[in-house]
């Protein structure tokens, strides 16, 4: 399949089964749902919270929904490859599965993170730097720099979780089998990747769009607090579909470099 069909297959999946894939973005996440849709109302009804309070929510918000996304992405892209292979879709046993693979799939998702975010690390102290000098120009490209790099490297590992849940790889196996898969077809793997995310940060930017249109009169740190909420409640419906098209993807690049459709084929025979 080509890029176009693999994000058509998605997104078909994601409407055949929207109610199980919603539903495994959301119980994961009902807990810190609970917390945001508190702190929502209670600073559209105008609660104070100022710059020092915002940037630690900011914290939470990606750390916190770190786990809880996992868990989602896990139990969404076992959901998919049996949905892919005509099987049946159980979401209380992918999200069980996915409870019991979850330490690999944090450990492994945790470190590709780290060696990705190591560009953007430099990054930030090359634009306080620049900052300081007064640099405006060479600040700017290097901020649009610090943000496109990481999505690059990343690229090539994007399978990394799919290989824990679907072949049971550790973490340095799943990331060297993904960037093994992706030779197979590297334009379709980037081409995918860059909607994919694009998809994943589009609750932040829409969100964020929103509020400075219609919340100026709002603090900084309320707007944000705002932002966070809007964000968690939309990514409760972004991340399966982001996974949901990587899991595809993921089996696609299988079928090209191992013929994993006439292999599941001989498996259902010797099972018949």
């Amino acid at each position: 399949m080509d890029a176009g069909e693999i994000l058509d297959g998605a997104f078909s999946l994601y409407r055949r089964h929207r109610g199980a894939f919603v539903l495994a973005g959301v119980l994961p996440l009902l807990p810190l749902l609970a917390a945001w849709g508190w702190l929502a109302v209670d600073a559209w009804r105008g609660g104070h919270y100022g710059e020092a309070q915002a940037d630690g929510l900011l914290a939470l918000a990606l750390l916190g929904g770190w786990l809880p996304a996992t868990l989602t992405r896990a139990a969404v892209i076992r959901m998919a490859a049996d949905a892919q292979l005509g099987c049946p879709v159980h979401p209380r046993a992918a999200v069980a599965d996915a409870l019991r693979r979850l330490p690999v799939a944090l450990w492994a998702g945790g470190t590709t993170s780290l060696l990705v975010a190591l560009p953007l690390y430099a990054g930030m102290a090359l634009l306080a730097a620049l900052a300081w000098s007064g640099m405006g120009a060479a600040y700017w490209v290097t901020a649009l720099l610090m943000w496109l790099t990481p999505a690059a490297l990343a690229a090539p590992w994007f399978g990394t979780l799919p290989a824990v849940v679907l072949e049971g790889a550790g973490g340095h196996g799943a990331r060297m089998r993904s960037w093994a898969l992706t030779r197979a077809a590297p334009g379709t793997v980037a081409t995918v990747w860059a909607v994919t995310f694009l998809l994943a940060w589009l609750p932040w930017a829409a969100t964020g769009t929103v509020l400075v249109v219609t919340g100026a009169g709002l603090g900084n740190g309320t707007q944000v607090v705002l932002w966070l909420a809007m964000c968690q409640a939309a990514g409760a419906g972004t991340v399966p579909l982001v996974a949901a098209a990587r899991t595809l993807l993921f089996n696609d690049l299988r079928v090209r470099a191992e013929a994993l459709d006439v292999r599941v084929l001989a498996e259902r025979l010797a099972a018949a």
